[in-house]
């Protein structure tokens, strides 16, 4: 009578299946980048303001807009002789209009629009911020009048952009590596084929 052979574990090669997802899912990234921007302006009744911010975007090429706008913040401080200083600060919430053109990694043209915000500080009046180009911002009432004028800068990385895995995709990815993990224990540990002599 023969002695019985060892069991070698096998494993189901229908799992191999899954791969191809893996490998769309890996393909279907976004190109996440940041745009920093500077701004420089002045009031006309006396007074300067400048600000910095930044815009962060699921993808970088070509014409983007408020849809694709992840993340925002500009800070903007401002002074006006014998009235007092201020300091604006608009975030993510407060973007109500974006739209860019880049081109190679650099920002072409772009124009924002936020709501008024209240500043801390010593003013007090209430104030959007604009761009309606590059060589048009500024702050303004609630009513479009302009209370102060100057230009944004836009410094955009023009690096090549970060692969970013897109929310969906995540827990499908889990799934997908849960999936294969347990095909393999489970035919290690319950079924196996006698090797041949």
């Amino acid at each position: 009578m023969k002695a019985a052979r060892p069991r070698v574990p096998t494993f189901n090669l229908s799992g191999l299946l899954l791969l191809p997802t893996l490998l769309v899912m890996y393909a279907s990234v976004s190109s996440a980048q940041t745009i920093n921007f500077t701004y420089n302006g002045l009031r006309a009744a006396g007074g300067a303001d400048s600000g910095a911010g930044s815009i962060t975007l699921n993808t970088y090429t070509g014409s983007v807009t408020l849809s694709n706008v992840t993340a925002f913040s500009f800070s903007d401080a401002v002074s006006i002789p014998s009235v007092g200083s201020g300091n604006y600060i608009y975030g993510l919430g407060d973007l109500t209009g974006f739209s860019a053109t880049i081109v190679n990694g650099s920002v072409t043209s772009m124009t924002l629009t936020t709501g008024t915000v209240t500043p801390t500080g010593t003013l007090t009046q209430k104030l959007l911020f604009n761009v309606s180009s590059l060589s048009g911002a500024g702050l303004q009432l609630a009513n479009s009048s302009s209370y102060t004028i100057g230009t944004v800068v836009p410094s955009g990385p023009g690096l090549p952009p970060t692969p970013v895995a897109e929310p969906s995709s995540l827990p499908m990815l889990m799934l997908c590596v849960l999936g294969l993990a347990g095909g393999f224990l489970f035919k290690a540990r319950g079924s196996g084929q006698l090797l041949n002599t």
